[in-house]
């Protein structure tokens, strides 16, 4: 009797067999969809301008090489700009991992005031997504953005932004109003 039971567990109920197999079926489906711009991505660096103004094709073209040695040797320093974001993704990475397990080995080792309190809001500030962050508090109300003569400060996002693609900041006339 013990090993009829052993075999009747063991064996998949037809229920959830069906279930798993509508499961694979769903991921793989949302796996091809997430790997199919990594596709048109690779069929679209290998084809020339002309290829590309002509419409989408499935299969690759001969003009990689080609194509990479115009992003690499053309006006846009591209080499350079990847070597400045490889420099500061490694460099926001270190940093943020020495100072959040320094905060970590703080609030869980020693026993303050508010220790729960400075938990609960790191815990808070970690749920909320990093884009509604970096809007800002002069995103608020909509109606300092939105005004028609642009007169509210930009903020230091602005600014730097407008450094980083004018090569300058803003003249004395403009910082105080938003040059956007």
């Amino acid at each position: 009797m013990t090993a009829a039971k052993n075999t009747s567990n063991s064996a998949m109920k037809p229920e959830s067999h069906g279930r798993r197999i509508l499961a694979y079926v769903v991921l793989i489906f949302l796996t091809v969809l997430c790997l199919i711009w990594f596709y048109i991505l690779f069929i679209n660096a290998t084809r020339s301008n002309g290829d590309l103004s002509r419409g989408f094709r499935a299969y690759p073209s001969n003009h990689l090489g080609e194509n990479l040695y115009n992003l690499f040797h053309g006006t846009l320093p591209v080499g350079r700009g990847m070597l400045n974001s490889l420099f500061v993704a490694l460099a926001t990475a270190a940093l943020t991992t020495y100072f959040s397990t320094m905060t970590a080995y703080a609030i869980h080792a020693y026993r303050f005031k508010g220790r729960h309190a400075i938990f609960t809001f790191i815990l808070a500030v970690m749920m909320i997504p990093t884009q509604v962050t970096a809007l800002g508090p002069q995103h608020g109300t909509g109606e300092q953005f939105h005004s028609a003569d642009h007169s509210f400060d930009c903020g230091t996002d602005r600014l730097l932004l407008h450094e980083a693609v004018h090569g300058q900041q803003p003249s004395q006339g403009t910082s105080r109003k938003c040059p956007y």
